[in-house]
């Protein structure tokens, strides 16, 4: 991802890959020490000028509800226990990627570069804002309370069938005439 405001530089950092998923939980710690600590918890992204939250609660073990949802996927989507969830390796080597979507939007809105797809829904009373990479089948979810955003999840889109489907939505929401929020 080229970001156009700092003479076209990387924006996006090589992601963190699981060597070995025999030694996963020390590649968790490795993520949650080098990158959730100092990305979300030791200071917060900023979009559209408000701060951005994480989501600490419920907490699986010593571990923020956030961090278990971008590192891990409930393939059911049924679960009553919002931490009952397996890993997933491409949202966890995708990790390092959130703050730089989060903060490289406004850049990318500016310029116009269309790499930042970017639409609005409801859900559950909530806007929820949607920052997606087509190129890197990466979508970030964030969702707007009062004078700040909470990420919701970050996920990699595995199949073709999602990807048509958030085009789809992005497509649909570009024929809006007002946005949501």
């Amino acid at each position: 991802m080229q970001c156009t405001l700092d003479g076209g530089k990387e924006c996006l950092p090589d992601m963190i890959e699981c060597d070995n998923i025999v030694e996963w939980n020390d590649y968790l710690d490795k993520l949650y020490v080098n990158v959730f600590k100092p990305d979300f918890l030791n200071s917060c992204p900023e979009f559209q000028g408000w701060e951005v939250w994480i989501r600490k609660e419920p907490m699986d073990g010593n571990r923020e509800h956030d961090f278990i949802h971008m590192t891990h996927e409930d393939y059911f989507h049924n679960s009553k226990n919002p931490n009952d969830r397996i890993p997933d390796l491409r949202r966890s080597e995708r990790l390092n990627w959130v703050r730089p979507i989060i903060e490289h939007f406004a850049c990318a809105m500016e310029k116009e570069c269309g790499r930042i797809l970017y639409w609005e829904n409801y859900y559950r009373g909530y806007v929820r804002c949607n920052l997606f990479l087509p190129e890197e089948r990466f979508h970030v979810v964030l969702e707007r309370r009062d004078k700040v955003y909470f990420i919701i999840t970050s996920f990699y889109v595995n199949t073709d069938w999602e990807l048509r489907k958030r085009m789809e939505k992005y497509k649909l929401y570009q024929k809006q005439k007002t946005p949501l929020t």
